[in-house]
């Protein structure tokens, strides 16, 4: 019954996405509404427009998109942009497909790591919520998870890979290389640093990129530092520790193809990638070699 009911909720989706022209059947006041009638608790929700769009109103597929708070993750939340779930409404269940697969690798720059994918809608929501609200979400509005963050959070709605080291290494390392730095740390795992790369030299800039990430090598898995540069809007660089902290940072670059920065980038950081592949492969490739002679000794298969 449970089955039936969820298939008939999406083909009623379906019928009202693709229902005449003009504004969508399918809208975020109605995903809602839809959430509110299946007992979730949503306190509050925003509708954007182009105009005051987070993401930039008119750079992205989708026909409308709106945030919302859910009691049990925001006791507190901005009215601009509560930060529970966002919902993105397309013209089609493929469009939102394919959105959901284009933010996958995104998911640890953001709060939204989950995405439930619906006829024309594309959920997203807290990696903070357990799974099992998320699976109420997904039948809420007959989709199911297309993805979800690398960390679920368990039913205490503790994150235990979150939990940095003491002190706060970078930011001692922002402040010295960046006096000027505006810093969001929105929660432990995630500090944006927006600096003015003004008449800098861009080999020097980047030097100093490298001096704070390479704090990052003090910080546990999980955590991220991107360094946002103000005279060019949505270029940033994000540093971040690999899982045993062995080899300190890696990092990416999201720079526009004329970005002045682009080649000091590729000159430091991807030769401090590269090493940090190899020798994490290198150490890969001990322990490998380690449990062969172990299973050897003993006789037998005992590592996966």
């Amino acid at each position: 019954m449970k089955k039936l009911a969820a298939f008939l909720v999406s083909a009623l989706i379906a019928c009202l996405c693709f229902a005449g022209c003009g504004e969508p059947k399918v809208t975020v006041q109605s995903v809602i509404d839809q959430l509110k009638e299946a007992g979730l608790p949503i306190e509050y929700s925003i509708l954007y427009t182009a105009k005051n769009d987070p993401n930039g109103g008119d750079k992205n597929a989708y026909l409308q998109k709106g945030n919302f708070a859910d009691s049990t993750i925001e006791s507190e939340y901005s009215k601009e942009q509560p930060l529970s779930g966002s919902i993105e409404i397309f013209s089609s269940k493929e469009k939102a497909i394919e959105r959901a697969e284009y933010l996958a690798e995104f998911t640890f720059l953001d709060d939204f790591g989950y995405r439930v994918v619906g006829d024309c809608v594309l959920l997203r929501l807290n990696s903070q919520f357990d799974h099992s609200a998320v699976e109420k979400y997904a039948q809420a509005i007959g989709g199911e998870i297309y993805g979800e963050p690398e960390n679920v959070v368990d039913q205490s709605g503790e994150n235990k890979s979150s939990q940095n080291r003491e002190g706060q290494p970078w930011a001692e390392s922002v402040k010295e290389n960046f006096p000027d730095a505006e810093v969001d740390q929105t929660d432990d795992q995630n500090i944006m640093i927006h600096v003015s790369l003004g008449d800098e030299d861009p080999d020097q800039f980047m030097l100093k990129c490298s001096s704070v990430f390479a704090t990052l090598e003090n910080c546990e898995s999980g955590t991220l530092i991107s360094i946002y540069i103000e005279e060019s809007p949505g270029d940033f660089i994000a540093g971040f520790p690999n899982e045993a902290g062995l080899f300190g940072f890696e990092s990416s670059a999201f720079l526009s193809e004329d970005s002045s920065l682009q080649a000091s980038y590729d000159k430091l950081f991807a030769a401090n990638d590269r090493d940090f592949l190899k020798g994490e492969q290198e150490l890969k490739d001990e322990i490998e070699k380690t449990e062969d002679e172990i299973e050897d000794i003993l006789g037998e298969d005992i590592f996966e």
